[in-house]
């Protein structure tokens, strides 16, 4: 709500959600509709509080994983044409370096395009701070 708020103080835009739960494996079964942007910061894995090791770490990401192509292949489905996805995906922070979910080429592949968030490698914007365990990449694609 307070999100909302903030969109149509600073864009000077009247804006009209459509806000609903369901799971994301079957989100398509749930409406016909098609959207022309569609937000999400998604579950991100356990609640980490203590360091992991890169193999715990991993494990972590190999269930994402899955869990996130099926989210946008669902997407795919969901988007008019040229719609656009904003998204926050999980950067674990291990040995004071990022370990990055390994998707960006997954989601090209099936018929998005990256628009560049900022002028680093990935194209995302990282927020977090080093005292985090699990940082948070927001990414933005539109659909081909």
């Amino acid at each position: 709500k307070n999100n909302l708020a903030w969109l149509e103080r600073t864009q000077k835009t009247t804006v009209t959600p459509n806000v609903f739960q369901a799971d994301v494996a079957t989100l398509s079964q749930t409406t016909e509709k098609r959207f022309k942007a569609i937000v999400t910061e998604p579950y991100m894995g356990p609640n980490i509080q203590e360091r992991r090791s890169i193999q715990a770490i991993q494990a972590v990401q190999d269930e994402l994983l899955e869990l996130y192509k099926n989210t946008w292949r669902e997407f795919l489905t969901l988007l008019r044409p040229d719609g656009v996805i904003t998204m926050i995906l999980p950067a674990f922070l291990i040995q004071k370096k990022l370990r990055f979910m390994d998707i960006l080429s997954f989601i090209a592949g099936i018929g998005f395009e990256q628009i560049k968030l900022s002028e680093t490698e990935r194209g995302s914007i990282v927020i977090g701070n080093t005292h985090d365990f699990v940082l948070r990449e927001i990414v933005q694609y539109r659909k081909k």
